[in-house]
C-alpha cells in the first residue's frame, strides 16, 4: 500500500487511500471527513497532546492496523480502547505512558511495542485480549507480567537487531541484550505456544515449557545445547546463526529427537560443517529450509521424508547435489535449490505430480536435457539458472497453467509455435539464447507483464 500523507491528500482521491499517515499538531484535530474514506485499512497516527485526538476516531470501521506514537509524554488516546475489531495495534516511542488504572484493552489480538518505556511495559497484564505480542527495541527486563491469553511472543530487545527488522543496516555492535534479559515470568504463561528469542545462549527455563510448539532462535556462542532435542512437542523450529561454531560445533544429531517437527529452518551463515544425517529421523517434516555457506552433502535419507511439501536449499551453491531419485517425495509442492556439483536435472522430478514451483540454480557452464513435464500438471513456476539446454520438450507446452517460465541459455534457434498455449504466462525469460526470430503465437500471450529476450541474436520481431 502506498502511504498518503495528511487527510487533505486522502480526500482528494478517497478511493485510493488504504494507508493514511496523520500528524496532529498541538491545537489541531482530525476532521470527521476521515470516516468517508471507503478503503482505509491502516492508520499511522502521531500527536503532540492527547487532548487534541478526537473521540470520533473510535467510529472508524474496517481498520486492519493502527500505529500510535507521540513526541511528548502522553497516555494512550481514549479512542483506542473503544475501537471495535482492530486486529493489530502498534505502540511506538518511549513517551507513551502506561495504561491508566481501570483501563483494559480487551479486543486487540495482536500488539507490537516498539521503543516504549518501562511504565507501559510494566502494565502489559491490562492488555487482556492480546494473543500475539512483539516487544522490540525495549528493555525487556521491565516486563513483570504478560497478558493471560498470550499464545505468541516475540522478544527482540537488542537495538540493532530491532532496527534490522525495520529495514535499517545491521551493525557490528548488535550483541547487546542477551537472552539472560528475558524475564523468567515467560515460563509461567501456561498458554504460550510460540516464542522468538534473539541473540545469546538459550535460557534453561525452556526445558520447563513442554507446551511450546514453535521456537525461533538466534544463538551465538556457545551454539545451541543438546537439550534442545528434548523439546519433543515442537512442531516448528527456526535456528539462525551468524557464528561459525568451528571451535565448538554443536551436536546436530540432537535435533533428531524432535520427532514431531513439521517445519525446520536452519540458516547457518558461516557454519562450514552442517551435518544433516538427523533429518532421516524427522518423518513428519513438511517444510525444510536450509541456508549454509560451506560445502554440504545432503543425506540420501532425505528421500524418506514422505510428507515433505517444501524443500528450499540456499547458500551460493553450498549443497553439492540433490539425491538422484526424488520420486518418493510424492507430496512435494515447492523445490528450490542452489547446487554446486549437480550433473544434469535429477531423475524423479518428472514424477512429482504435486509440484507447483521448481527453481534450480545449477553449477556454472552445466548443460543437459530438461525433464519431461507430462505429469507435472500443477506446475505454476519454472526457473532453471545456469543450464544450457538443446531444446524445449513438447510436454512443457502442455502445462497451460504456467505463470512464470525462466529458462535462459537455450541452444535452439526457433521457438515452437506451441508457446502460444501458455495463455496464463505473466513472466517469460528466454535470455542468453540462440533465438533468431519469434513465432507469431507469442502475441497470444496477452497476460505477459515481463518479457526478457536479451542476448539473443534476434533479427526480427
Amino acid at each position: 500500500m502506498r502511504p498518503i500523507q495528511g487527510l487533505d491528500a486522502a480526500l482528494a482521491a478517497p478511493d485510493d487511500c488504504e494507508l493514511l499517515v496523520l500528524r496532529i499538531p498541538e491545537g489541531g484535530t482530525v476532521d470527521r471527513a476521515i470516516h468517508t474514506l471507503p478503503n482505509l485499512r491502516e492508520l499511522r497516527l502521531r500527536f503532540d497532546r492527547v487532548e487534541d485526538v478526537p473521540h470520533h476516531l473510535a467510529g472508524l470501521k474496517g481498520l486492519d492496523s493502527l500505529l500510535v506514537s507521540t513526541n511528548r509524554p502522553n497516555p494512550l488516546p481514549d479512542f483506542v480502547y473503544q475501537l471495535q475489531g482492530l486486529p493489530y495495534l502498534r505502540l511506538q516511542t518511549a513517551d507513551l505512558t502506561g495504561v491508566p488504572d481501570g483501563r483494559t484493552l480487551d479486543d486487540v489480538p495482536r500488539l507490537e511495542l516498539y521503543g516504549v518505556g518501562p511504565e507501559l511495559l510494566g502494565g502489559l497484564s491490562r492488555f487482556s485480549g492480546v494473543r500475539r505480542l512483539r516487544i522490540a527495541n525495549c528493555d525487556a527486563s521491565a516486563v513483570n507480567a504478560l497478558p493471560a491469553n498470550l499464545t505468541n511472543l516475540e522478544l527482540e530487545s537488542d537495538v540493532e537487531l530491532a532496527g534490522l527488522i525495520h529495514g535499517l543496516p545491521l551493525t557490528h555492535r548488535s550483541l547487546g541484550k542477551q537472552f539472560a534479559a528475558v524475564p523468567e515470568v515467560v515460563q509461567h504463561i501456561g498458554g504460550l505456544t510460540h516464542l522468538t528469542l534473539e541473540n545469546g545462549a538459550l535460557p534453561t527455563f525452556l526445558q520447563q515449557m513442554p507446551q511450546l510448539r514453535s521456537l525461533r532462535i538466534r544463538p551465538d556462542t556457545p551454539p545451541f545445547p543438546a537439550w534442545l532435542g528434548d523439546l519433543v512437542h515442537l512442531e516448528s523450529l527456526a535456528l539462525r546463526s551468524n557464528e561459525s561454531w568451528n571451535d565448538a560445533p554443536p551436536d546436530w544429531a540432537a535435533l533428531g529427537g524432535l520427532r514431531n517437527l513439521r517445519t525446520l529452518e536452519l540458516k547457518m551463515f558461516y557454519v562450514q560443517n552442517l551435518e544433516l544425517g538427523f533429518l532421516e529421523e524427522l518423518s513428519h517434516l513438511e517444510e525444510l529450509h536450509l541456508y549454509a555457506s560451506g560445502t554440504i552433502d545432503l543425506p540420501e535419507g532425505l528421500t524418506a521424508l514422505a510428507k515433505l511439501e517444501v524443500l528450499e536449499l540456499e547458500g551460493h551453491r553450498s549443497f553439492r547435489r540433490l539425491p538422484e531419485d526424488l520420486s518418493s517425495l510424492t507430496e512435494l509442492r515447492v523445490l528450490k535449490a542452489e547446487l554446486g556439483e549437480q550433473e544434469g536435472i535429477p531423475i524423479g522430478i518428472s514424477s512429482l505430480r504435486h509440484l507447483e514451483v521448481l527453481e534450480l540454480t545449477m553449477p556454472s557452464r552445466s548443460r543437459g536435457q530438461l525433464p519431461d513435464f507430462t505429469h507435472l500438471e500443477r506446475l505454476r513456476s519454472l526457473h532453471i539458472k545456469n543450464f544450457a539446454h538443446p531444446s524445449l520438450p513438447p510436454s512443457l507446452f502442455e502445462r497451460i497453467h504456467l505463470e512464470e517460465l525462466k529458462l535462459p541459455h537455450g541452444e535452439y534457434e526457433l521457438l515452437d509455435d506451441a508457446i502460444g498455449n501458455l495463455r496464463e504466462l505473466r513472466i517469460l525469460d528466454l535470455s542468453y539464447g540462440c533465438l533468431s526470430t519469434l513465432p507469431d503465437s507469442i502475441c497470444e500471450l496477452t497476460g505477459l507483464t515481463h518479457l526478457e529476450l536479451g542476448y539473443n541474436p534476434l533479427t526480427a520481431l
